[in-house]
C-alpha cells in the first residue's frame, strides 16, 4: 500500500476474503491500520468471500471521488474488481489500480489488456 500511496493514491478500498478465517481478519485489520498509519483514511472495506465478488464492490462504487485503489483479499477477487472496473468503462490502471493479496502469477496479468 506504501507503493500505491508514493505514486499518489489516496482513497484505497479493501475487498475483504472470507471473514470467518483468521487470515481474512488479519488482512483486513493490517489494511485498516495502514491506511490510518499513513494518513489515508477514510478506510473503505466491503466484506466478500473472496472470490470474483469484487465485480459487485466496484459496480458498487459511487461514480464521483471513488477509491483509486483496490487491494483484493485473492486474486481472484482482483479479478472481479479488474471485470468491474471494466464495465464500468474504468481503464486499469489508468482509473484504477488493483493488487490482490495473494501475488499468485496469473494475477500479474489481470490489468495488461
Amino acid at each position: 500500500m506504501l507503493r500505491l500511496a508514493e505514486l499518489g493514491h489516496r482513497r484505497f478500498l479493501h475487498v475483504t476474503g472470507a471473514l470467518d478465517y483468521s487470515s481474512a481478519r488479519g488482512h483486513r485489520d493490517v489494511f485498516v491500520a495502514t491506511v490510518e498509519r499513513l494518513g489515508l483514511g477514510p478506510a473503505l472495506v466491503v466484506e466478500s468471500d473472496g472470490s470474483a465478488e469484487g465485480r459487485a464492490a466496484v459496480l458498487a462504487l459511487p461514480g464521483e471521488d471513488h477509491p483509486t485503489a483496490v487491494i483484493a483479499a485473492s486474486d481472484a477477487g482482483a479479478a472481479g474488481v479488474v471485470l468491474g472496473a471494466r464495465e464500468r468503462g474504468w481503464t486499469i490502471p489508468g482509473d484504477l489500480s488493483v493488487t490482490g493479496w495473494d501475488n499468485n502469477q496469473p494475477g500479474a496479468y489481470l490489468g495488461r489488456h
